[in-house]
């Protein structure tokens, strides 16, 4: 399977070769989402990397609807809800020590577009914080207005996502030296 790219693939390339022992050539120099399109529209590639599911959705929604384009692989710690029958990389992970290396290097991906407070926020402020956020993701009226602007909503919680900052930071070395191998450049 031949990839076109930017350069930035590397990493999530090389992780599927050495985890699901994909056999990929990539074709890097494209300058961008455009010419990589054109390279798979005129056949000198097969597929490119490094693409959100929201983004395909809504910059390639006629390539999926017509299925000229299929997604194989998802850079997550687990399966998207609407791509139940696409694995995510977790699940090549053939080993412990591979699972806390991918939930390190994956944890921005778990994050998407994280709310913030300095780290001296008193236990009570945040605790409100937390509170209103999820309150505000259940609410009705907010879930229809995110539907109109198509916008997928799913929420991480503030505890889970403490828990994984704290799991990522209590990585054992064997398993911050694996997740460098299998990101490092070739």
């Amino acid at each position: 399977m031949v990839l076109a790219g930017t350069g930035n693939e590397a990493a999530q390339l090389r992780m599927l070769r050495l985890l699901a022992g994909a056999r990929i050539r990539s074709v890097v120099g494209y300058p961008g989402a455009p010419a990589m399109n054109l390279a798979i529209e005129r056949g000198e590639a097969d597929g490119r990397c490094s693409l959100s599911w929201e983004s395909l959705k809504s910059s390639m929604a006629e390539w999926l609807s017509a299925g000229k384009i299929k997604p194989i692989v998802q850079f997550a710690l687990k399966r998207h809800p609407e791509l139940p029958d696409v694995p995510a990389i977790m699940e090549f992970a053939a080993t412990d020590l591979d699972r806390e290396a991918l939930r390190v290097i994956l944890l921005p991906a778990f994050f998407g577009f994280p709310f913030a407070a300095p780290p001296q926020l008193l236990p009570e402020v945040r605790g409100l914080l937390r509170t209103a956020f999820e309150r505000m993701v259940e609410d009705s009226q907010f879930l229809e207005e995110a539907r109109k602007i198509k916008l997928d909503m799913l929420p991480v919680r503030g505890a889970d996502m403490e828990r994984a900052v704290r799991a990522a930071y209590a990585a054992s070395p064997e398993a911050i030296a694996r997740a460098k191998q299998l990101i490092a450049p070739n």
